[in-house]
């Protein structure tokens, strides 16, 4: 099978200023894609493979997650440095949301606030919620209504930094944040900094800073027009 190094999917890469966040992903075909091309029988699969990328001085990058769940509702957060060193993270129970949206901006809220009492003036804000990621970015160019309240909150931290940024990525790169929601929704609240990240989180940090590959298989028909081959 050939391996073949494409750009990122740009509806799933979206950043403030429009350009393109630092990315890497490879895919890989099977070996029947050619009997498909043209054909609209039976799905081929693409093996896409990414990591998580540290953040360029002077930013800071922050993962953010949501989770709700029957143990309960979940937001978490986790602050790193250019290495891909823990500053500060935070997993919070926040049982009285009752949407996945509405908790995924509460999660990106807690995290501007806490860069911004931590004094830092470039933030990049990622998550795994294309559609919270998609309304900070009023791609749409309309806002839900019953979102208008949290993402007026977290515009007004956005416009205390000199710089930030909103991007997606999958989830697989975003298990340090994924792990920290789920804990906060059963009921485990805690926060952490430099000297006491705990055990389970650090070998996840360890492997994000070490540029460990993460997998998702997707099954499509056509090869996509982003392709380089």
């Amino acid at each position: 099978m050939a391996l073949l190094e494409v750009t990122p999917h740009l509806n799933n890469w979206i950043s403030a200023n429009q350009g393109d966040a630092p990315w890497f992903e490879e895919v890989e075909f099977g070996k029947d894609y050619a009997s498909h091309i043209n054909k609209d029988e039976g799905p081929v699969y693409e093996l896409h493979r990414f990591i998580w990328v540290k953040p360029s001085s002077p930013y800071i990058k922050i993962n953010s997650d949501a989770s709700i769940s029957t143990r309960g509702v979940g937001c978490g957060y986790i602050m790193r440095d250019e290495e891909g060193c823990v500053i500060f993270g935070e997993a919070v129970n926040y049982n009285e949301l009752k949407t996945v949206v509405e908790a995924e901006l509460v999660a990106i809220y807690l995290a501007c606030l806490k860069a911004q009492d931590f004094g830092i003036k470039f933030v990049w804000l990622e998550s795994d919620s294309l559609v919270a990621v998609n309304l900070i970015n009023n791609v749409h160019g309309t806002t839900p209504g019953e979102y208008k309240s949290i993402l007026n909150q977290i515009y007004i931290v956005l416009a205390s930094f000199e710089g930030w940024t909103v991007t997606h990525v999958w989830r697989e790169a975003n298990g340090v944040a994924d792990t920290l929601a789920k804990m906060g929704g059963a009921g485990n609240e805690f926060i952490f900094t430099t000297d006491d990240v705990p055990a389970n989180i650090l070998s996840l940090v360890v492997d994000d800073a070490s540029g460990k590959l993460y997998t998702r298989v997707k099954t499509q028909r056509k090869l996509p027009k982003h392709h380089v081959y």
